[in-house]
């Protein structure tokens, strides 16, 4: 084996180390992709970049009362942009396309070396079987890797969150906060009501406290219009 090796020429060590950068690169993406699943199956605990940015904007729409009416489409935008590095994981995931063309690119540029040289065509038999073997290699690699599958699953599952878990769990705490507000509203209101009660039975013992009772009237009736605007 190490003298097959020691035989072959630099153009073999060049597609090999190609090969081996894109298997390298794919397998990095898809694990990222596997990593990106499983944080949208487990949104409330997990710690990922993504799924916690796409959380945190879905819910701000609903500070500044807006409701989203497409959320895959909020979840695929976020994802298009989500990067790793320098680039986006979209553009890693053509990388293995990008490497799968400097392998053509480097094999018909060595061909046309060797005719340019005087060698026969025949000569470069090997240098493209090496070529079609590293080209299968990671096309057959990309194909298992299935990143369309994985995007597709992801961009579900969060849509699945957004939609019929988050947007229920927002509008009900909208609904609930609602509600005891306007509970302790009418309890604030029932307990102004029998204060004012009291301050009218106590203006007829006493003058002076009537007017005292008068200024509280006053207070009372302001606190009441709050009530009724908040209410409203």
């Amino acid at each position: 084996m190490k003298a097959w090796l020691s035989g072959q020429n630099m153009m073999f060590y060049i597609l090999a180390a190609l090969t081996v950068a894109g298997i390298i690169v794919q397998a990095v993406t898809n694990h990222v992709y596997k990593r990106l699943i499983k944080a949208s199956e487990h949104v409330e605990q997990t710690d990922n970049r993504l799924t916690k940015y796409i959380k945190l904007k879905y819910s701000s729409f609903y500070k500044i009362g807006i409701s989203p009416n497409d959320g895959q489409a909020m979840v695929r935008k976020y994802f298009e942009k989500y990067k790793l590095g320098p680039m986006t994981l979209s553009s890693w995931t053509r990388c293995g396309i990008l490497f799968s063309g400097l392998i053509l690119l480097c094999t018909c540029v060595n061909i046309l070396y060797e005719i340019y040289r005087g060698h026969a065509l025949t000569d470069s038999v090997q240098t493209v079987m090496i070529c079609m073997a590293a080209l299968c290699i990671l096309l057959t690699h990309r194909r298992l890797c299935a990143y369309d599958e994985k995007k597709n699953t992801f961009l579900v599952s969060m849509d699945d969150y957004i939609q019929n878990y988050l947007k229920n769990k927002i509008e009900y705490g909208k609904t609930l906060d609602t509600k005891t507000s306007s509970q302790q509203a009418k309890v604030a209101a029932t307990s102004l009501e029998h204060r004012r009660s009291e301050l009218r039975s106590a203006s007829k013992k006493d003058s002076e406290v009537g007017r005292r009772d008068t200024e509280d009237e006053l207070d009372a009736r302001i606190v009441e219009d709050i009530l009724k605007e908040f209410l409203n």
